[in-house]
């Protein structure tokens, strides 16, 4: 593991912190098309004022309105971003974050790519013995759904986002793997 990923290790627990110019530049985008969404909505230009185009502008002026909220709450997150510790993993890392989850309600963790058009991210699945009180752990109904869409697609509610996180995807996986790994041995289990 490279010296300048930041992360941090104290006693075994391993503090990553979130990429705050990130969540700046979604804020500035979000807010930016948030505003494009208001503007078309409720001010569309005379030759293209059709219900389909304000209709259009008003769900672009509500989806990049909260992720511009989203965004701004992580910019002024202390917290750290992702937690590994003796317990387990504690998540903060987007909006989907599901907090605490004990290693003894980790089953597996892989790693996975999502091709969005042209862009490939990268995710680790985190799959559980208890699915639905994760999927309920959501704070909303949107994030609620969209965990369930996770549990439908990837056998868990759970998918860890690096790109917002102070590390590589695959030093945040090798770690998290290995501290598994460890956990789930049999000398570790006896104790």
């Amino acid at each position: 593991m490279q010296a300048d990923i930041s992360i941090k290790t104290v006693d075994e627990k391993i503090e990553i912190g979130l990429k705050k110019r990130k969540f700046i530049a979604l804020f500035l985008m979000a807010l930016l098309l948030a505003v494009i969404g208001a503007v078309i909505a409720f001010n569309p230009p005379p030759q293209k004022d059709t219900p389909l185009i304000r209709a259009i502008g008003a769900f672009a002026t509500i989806f990049f309105g909260y992720t511009a909220i989203v965004a701004g709450i992580k910019i002024l997150d202390k917290k750290s971003g992702f937690i590994i510790d003796d317990d387990g993993i504690t998540d903060n890392s987007g909006a989907m974050s599901v907090g605490r989850v004990l290693w003894e309600n980790i089953v597996d963790i892989e790693p996975i790519s999502v091709k969005y058009g042209l862009v490939t991210e990268n995710y680790i699945i985190i799959i559980v013995n208890n699915p639905e009180a994760y999927i309920n752990k959501q704070k909303n109904p949107f994030s609620r759904r969209m965990a369930k869409a996770n549990y439908r697609a990837y056998d868990s509610p759970i998918a860890v986002y690096a790109g917002g996180l102070k590390c590589r995807f695959d030093d945040l996986f090798i770690v998290l793997n290995a501290r598994f790994t460890k956990r789930r041995s049999p000398r570790a289990l006896t104790k």
